[in-house]
C-alpha cells in the first residue's frame, strides 16, 4: 500500500510539469503577464531543487514518512492556490510553493523505497518507478489539455489533488514511522546558508539572463544582477568548501567524468525543460489554437524521450560514454536543426511529429549516461552524493534554460500569438540545437565505458573507442 502510495505521489508531482506546459499558453492568454511566463516553471524548479538536499538530511533526521507526507501537504496546498490564481505573479508564488513541497516528496520517496524492499528487490522497485513516470509525462500534455479545453485550466492544477490526498492516505496507512533521535545540534548541523545562498544566487542569474535577452532590457540593470549572482556564487562555493556536510561535494568534482558529467546534465536540463517550456506554444501555432492540439507536440517528444532512456539502457553495454554521449546528443542537435528550419516552411503534419520523436529520442539516450560515469568514477559510499549532484545539476541547467529559451520567444513576440505563424520559432529550435552541440563536444570528454560486474560495479580502466 505505501508504495503504490509513492508511485502516486511521485506521478502527481511528475505529471503537474508536462500539464503546465500545456495550459500555460491559455492561462497567459486569461491572466496576461507574459513576462513573467518563464518564472511559472523557474520559480518551482529553483524551489525544489535547491532544497532536495535539506530535505533529505531532515528526512534522516526526522523520519522519511513524516518528511514526504509534509511534502506532500505542502505541494497539494500549493496546487489548490495555483488553481484560484488571479494574476501571474500569484501563480509565480505558488508554483514556488509546489516546488517547495516537490522538494521534500522526491528524496522521502527513494529513501521509503529503501526502508520498504530489500537490497535485492530495489532495483526492481525503482525501475517501475521510473515507468511510472514515463507514463505520467505521457499523460500529462493529453490530460492538461483536455482539461483546460473543456473545464477551464484552473482544474489542471486541481486535478492532482486527489491523486495528492489518495497518495498521502496510502503513505499514512501503509508506512510505519520509524522514530528517529535527533538534536538540535543535528537540526544546526544542516547547511541553511548553502541551500540559501545557492537559491538566492541562481534567482539572481535567472533575472540576469531574462533582461539580458530581453530587446528593450537596460543593460546596466543586467551587468549589475549579473554582477550580484556572480558575488553570491562566490560565497557559496566558499560556503561549501568550509561545512561539513555541504549541499555540494566539491570535492567529487576533482574527478574527470564527474566534471563531464555535471556539465552535460546542465545543458541536458536547458534543453530538456527548455524544449517542455515552448513545444506546446509551437505545436498551437502549427495545428490550432487549442490547449489539447499544443498538448500532441509535447507528447510525441515525451514519448521519444521515453523509448531513447529504454534504448540507451542496452546501448551503454555496447559502447563508451563518450560514443554514446557524442551520438546522442548529434541526433537531438539534427533532429532542432531540422525542426529550425521547417518552421519557415510548410511540411506535413507527420514529418514535424517525426522530428519531435526524433529530438526527444536523443535526449531520452542521453539522460541515464550522465548518471552512470559520475557514479562509477567515486567510492562506493558516495554514489548516492554523486547521483544528487548530477541531478542537482540538470535542476539548475532546467531553471536556466527556461528562462533563456521562452526569454527569447517573447523577445521575437512568439509568446504572445499561439495561432498563425511558426516563424518565431526558428530562433529557438536553433538555440536549442546549438546547446546540443555544445553537450556533443563536452560529452566526448568521457572515458572508460559501463562494466556489468554483480560483485565488483567500480569503474575500470578502459580506452575510448
Amino acid at each position: 500500500m505505501a508504495f503504490i502510495g509513492i508511485l502516486l505521489g511521485m506521478s502527481a508531482s511528475i505529471m503537474m510539469q508536462t500539464i503546465l506546459a500545456t495550459v500555460l499558453p491559455q492561462v497567459v492568454r486569461e491572466l496576461g503577464g507574459a513576462q513573467l511566463y518563464s518564472w511559472v516553471f523557474s520559480g518551482y524548479m529553483v524551489a525544489s531543487t535547491v532544497t532536495i538536499p535539506i530535505f533529505a538530511k531532515l528526512a534522516d533526521l526526522y523520519g522519511r514518512k513524516r518528511i514526504y507526507l509534509g511534502g506532500m501537504f505542502v505541494f497539494l496546498i500549493g496546487s489548490a492556490l495555483s488553481g484560484t490564481a488571479n494574476s501571474m505573479t500569484e501563480l509565480v508564488v505558488y508554483r514556488a510553493l509546489q516546488g517547495l513541497g516537490a522538494g521534500a516528496i522526491a528524496p522521502a520517496a527513494i529513501a521509503i523505497i529503501s526502508e520498504l524492499f530489500p537490497i535485492e528487490q530495489r532495483g526492481k522497485m525503482l525501475g517501475i518507478l521510473a515507468v511510472v513516470q514515463v507514463l505520467a509525462n505521457l499523460v500529462g500534455p493529453l490530460l492538461g489539455g483536455y482539461i483546460t479545453d473543456n473545464f477551464g485550466w484552473q482544474w489542471s492544477f486541481f486535478a492532482v489533488l486527489p491523486v495528492g490526498i489518495l497518495a498521502s492516505v496510502f503513505v499514512g496507512r501503509g508506512l510505519p514511522e520509524l522514530l528517529k533521535t535527533s538534536s538540535p545540534s543535528d537540526f544546526a548541523k544542516i547547511d541553511w546558508a548553502g541551500g540559501l545562498l545557492l537559491g538566492i544566487g541562481t534567482t539572481m542569474f535567472i533575472q540576469a539572463l531574462r533582461s539580458s535577452v530581453d530587446w528593450q532590457g537596460k543593460p546596466l540593470l543586467t551587468l549589475l544582477l549579473f554582477g550580484l549572482a556572480g558575488m553570491i556564487f562566490t560565497a557559496f562555493f566558499r560556503q561549501e568548501k568550509r561545512h561539513p556536510d555541504p549541499v555540494v561535494s566539491l570535492d567529487l568534482m576533482k574527478t574527470q567524468n564527474v566534471q563531464v558529467s555535471l556539465v552535460s546534465a546542465f545543458l541536458l536540463g536547458a534543453v530538456m525543460y527548455g524544449t517542455i517550456a515552448v513545444l506546446p506554444i509551437y505545436g498551437q501555432a502549427l495545428w490550432g489554437g487549442t490547449s489539447l492540439q499544443g498538448g500532441k507536440l509535447l507528447l510525441l517528444f515525451t514519448l521519444g524521450t521515453g523509448l531513447g532512456g529504454i534504448v540507451s539502457g542496452k546501448l551503454t553495454q555496447k559502447f563508451s560514454y563518450a560514443r554514446l554521449a557524442l551520438g546522442g546528443w548529434t541526433v537531438v542537435t539534427m533532429g532542432f536543426t531540422l525542426l529550425a528550419f521547417t518552421s519557415r516552411i510548410d511540411v506535413s503534419n507527420l514529418l514535424m511529429a517525426l522530428l519531435n520523436l526524433i529530438s526527444g529520442f536523443g535526449l531520452g539516450i542521453t539522460i541515464a549516461l550522465f548518471l552512470l560515469p559520475a557514479q562509477n568514477s567515486v567510492a562506493e559510499n558516495r554514489r548516492s552524493v554523486a547521483a544528487g549532484l548530477v541531478q542537482l545539476s540538470r535542476n539548475l541547467g532546467g531553471a536556466i534554460g527556461i528562462p533563456l529559451i521562452t526569454g527569447l520567444l517573447t523577445a521575437s513576440g512568439g509568446l504572445d500569438q499561439t495561432t498563425g505563424t511558426t516563424e518565431n520559432f526558428f530562433v529557438i529550435f536553433l538555440v536549442l540545437a546549438l546547446l546540443s552541440a555544445l553537450g556533443a563536444i563536452i560529452g566526448n570528454r568521457f572515458k572508460g565505458s559501463v562494466i556489468i560486474d554483480r560483485e565488483n560495479s567500480r569503474l575500470k580502466p578502459f580506452q575510448n573507442t
